[in-house]
């Protein structure tokens, strides 16, 4: 009762503190080439993973120009493994990314190709990396819809994620565009 009671107060608050706002501006910004952007990548890679196999990264700092965020943490960069070569439990591998994908709004990008070495994990470890994901957003996400906001849905969803990540690997890297990549934000729900 004093959760619902917290959430409710939350809502009023929020509703509250929105009206004082002014309406947002989707302004396109221009991310220029050369701009660099922070990411993770996450639990590793397969004892099977291969040259043309997609992979994901997530952004780990928020990109921001001009006072404004372009890229919010946890956007997600995906690619390509060019090339993957194991030895002694570790990979190397070189990726090309390709998109860049905000709030499930997918930008196509132009970026230098990043080469690291990464632990090889066991299916098990894999599949165990995924369970703990889905638990962890699964609990953010029901948190989140409970209050009826879709922005504490959102957050709900990301904290999720990042918890995870504080119990698996995370290396960081770091993918340089380009060339120039204009960032439009997606309309508000």
């Amino acid at each position: 009762m004093l959760a619902m009671s917290a959430i409710w107060s939350y809502r009023v608050h929020a509703a509250a503190e929105a009206t004082k706002l002014p309406p947002a501006v989707n302004a396109p910004s221009v991310l220029r080439s050369g701009t660099a952007i922070d990411a993770l990548v996450r639990n590793g890679i397969g004892r099977d993973a291969k040259a043309g196999d997609s992979f994901t990264a997530f952004v780990s700092n928020p990109l921001v120009v001009g006072n404004k965020v372009v890229i919010p943490s946890e956007a997600q960069l995906k690619g390509n493994l060019e090339q993957v070569t194991l030895s002694d439990g570790r990979a190397e591998v070189r990726i090309r990314f390709s998109m860049l994908v905000i709030r499930q709004q997918p930008f196509k990008i132009h970026a230098r190709q990043v080469t690291l070495r990464i632990p090889v994990v066991s299916d098990i470890e894999e599949l165990s990396a995924a369970l703990k994901t889905l638990m962890a957003t699964s609990l953010g996400t029901s948190i989140g819809a409970a209050s009826g906001d879709d922005r504490l849905l959102e957050r709900g969803l990301l904290e999720g994620t990042k918890i995870v990540e504080a119990t698996g690997i995370s290396i960081p890297i770091s993918v340089t565009l380009t060339r120039d990549l204009t960032v439009t934000p997606a309309e508000p729900v």
